[in-house]
């Protein structure tokens, strides 16, 4: 590897001695030694261990902290085989993956995310033998090595698992304790995404090693539709630069491969169109309604679940985060609050209710007392709740406030989703059930609950909960634009939480 590029410019020079002569004289007889003057220069001489210090200095002066990147270091920093370059300088796998690059404007990826201009000009430099003091064979060689991997590298990354991490942003934007940034960070990214690990970068590189690099960049590539329909939207043109920047950040969610498999029913709640769409495949149907969702104090968290049971005139646990916040620091020993809004106060040991007069604030924030609110129409929880498993004890339930979605915002919950027709998802879900069943349903949620008290239990007849029948998959997320459930043309919403902004700061900059 010392001689690496020596034979290239060595070639060049013997195959101009060689050619046919012009007379039977001697070929060298015109020859002397001026005509090697030029080997001379300096910036022709070539060296791997100038090569070798060249990349050590331009992976350290990077500063990387993604996996992708310092897989890159790190391969170098072992003093692994070059990929790109050889004794005859570089070859068609490097135009292969710049053609890839020069395409990211297409997809919403800034060009200098993936070295595009560093790659072309030193491939140009090379091709041309345009040398000089600053830009030196040496330094060309191994600015085009390295920066040809880690663009492969980002690039093939990027569109198999996506550019950004969505945990790493979007659960370090709030702290649990608000303005106290010695709280832990808020958990409001839960879905399970793949992401990139060792594995695949070894397949990168051995890709590059057994020259498949056109097959591995195509099996790269995102597959799902709503990636394609994205950036088609991206490169229609007569967009302005908000819509452009709103479209590569979606582009970019689209990019994040989720690990759950879709059953073929499902309920889907996108935040930003304050909407939830239920999807029942088998039987070619989808219903829709409006949602209300989590404050930006109370941000709904993203996440994916199945769905549990539904459950009938359900009591209210006030969560803790509640009790903590709201209810501690402004009603504590208030005792017309708890019964204005029909709250109980229970010892979790013993089951027994404790009158307000007699709880400090230490006691409701030690755990031991439980705050729960009575059955009936006004309870937070309405007539009915859809439970599914989740770390955030949020649900898909019925609103004793019906006025709310009249709202053109409706970003007003602690975190849960409150449905605009509780009973037509109920039945839409539940639709295999016979009328009887049905019947039962609807006398349960419209019985009346005068005495939450004494008709805690109800009759033994009246339904309490129901299962439902096969996978429902629940998915909470994020579009600021998406195809509209009727007619499938893309419709752009607001950034209710800013995590478009967030986004874009990893990705656009």
């Amino acid at each position: 590897m010392r001689k690496l590029l020596g034979g290239v410019f060595l070639m060049v020079v013997l195959f101009a001695a060689c050619e046919k002569p012009q007379d039977a004289g001697h070929p060298f007889q015109e020859v002397s030694l001026g005509n090697f003057a030029h080997w001379q220069d300096r910036s022709l001489r070539l060296s791997n261990r100038r090569i070798r210090l060249y990349i050590d200095s331009l992976r350290l002066k990077e500063r990387d902290t993604t996996f992708i990147d310092m897989s890159c270091n790190k391969y170098y920093a072992a003093r692994n085989p070059y990929l790109w370059i050889n004794r005859l300088g570089t070859d068609l796998r490097a135009d292969t993956v710049l053609s890839w690059l020069r395409e990211v404007d297409t997809i919403g990826v800034p060009a200098h995310r993936v070295y595009l201009e560093k790659i072309r000009e030193n491939l140009v430099r090379l091709r041309k033998y345009d040398f000089d003091d600053s830009h030196n064979a040496n330094r060309t060689l191994a600015s085009l090595e390295y920066y040809l991997t880690k663009a492969f590298l980002r690039y093939s990354g990027g569109q198999r698992f996506g550019f950004t991490s969505p945990r790493k942003i979007l659960n370090r934007l709030d702290y649990e304790d608000e303005g106290n940034p010695k709280s832990y960070f808020r958990q409001l990214y839960d879905i399970p995404v793949e992401s990139v690990g060792q594995d695949f970068v070894d397949e990168a590189i051995s890709a590059v090693r057994e020259e498949n690099v056109q097959a591995f960049l195509e099996q790269a590539q995102p597959q799902g539709e709503l990636y394609r329909r994205l950036v088609h939207e991206y490169n229609v043109g007569g967009l302005d630069q908000q819509q452009r920047k709103t479209l590569a950040v979606n582009i970019e969610r689209a990019r994040w491969r989720q690990k759950d498999q879709r059953p073929r029913r499902w309920v889907f709640i996108n935040i930003p169109a304050q909407q939830l769409v239920a999807y029942d495949e088998p039987n070619d149907s989808m219903l829709t309604m409006k949602v209300c969702y989590g404050s930006r104090a109370h941000k709904s968290p993203l996440l994916v679940s199945r769905m549990g049971w539904l459950e009938l005139n359900p009591y209210w646990v006030v969560p803790h985060s509640i009790v903590r916040r709201e209810i501690v620091p402004n009603h504590i020993h208030d005792t017309d609050y708890f019964y204005r809004n029909r709250y109980k106060i229970i010892d979790k040991e013993t089951g027994d209710f404790v009158e307000p007069e007699d709880v400090d604030a230490e006691m409701l924030l030690s755990g031991r007392y439980r705050v729960r609110q009575d059955k009936g129409d006004d309870n937070s929880l309405g007539r009915m709740i859809f439970r599914f498993p989740n770390e955030f004890s949020i649900y898909l339930h019925d609103t004793n406030n019906k006025a709310a979605f009249g709202r053109a915002s409706r970003a007003l919950s602690h975190g849960c989703i409150r449905l605009e027709k509780p009973m037509a998802l109920a039945e839409f879900l539940l639709r295999e059930k016979d009328d009887e069943f049905l019947e039962k349903l609807h006398e349960a949620v419209e019985r009346p609950l005068e005495d939450p008290e004494e008709n805690a239990a109800g009759p033994k007849s009246v339904m309490k909960r129901c299962s439902f029948d096969g996978p429902i998959g629940v998915y909470i997320d994020y579009y600021t634009c998406y195809p509209a459930a009727k007619g499938g043309k893309i419709e752009f919403y607001p950034d209710v939480y800013g995590y478009d902004a967030a986004i874009a700061k990893r990705l656009l900059q």
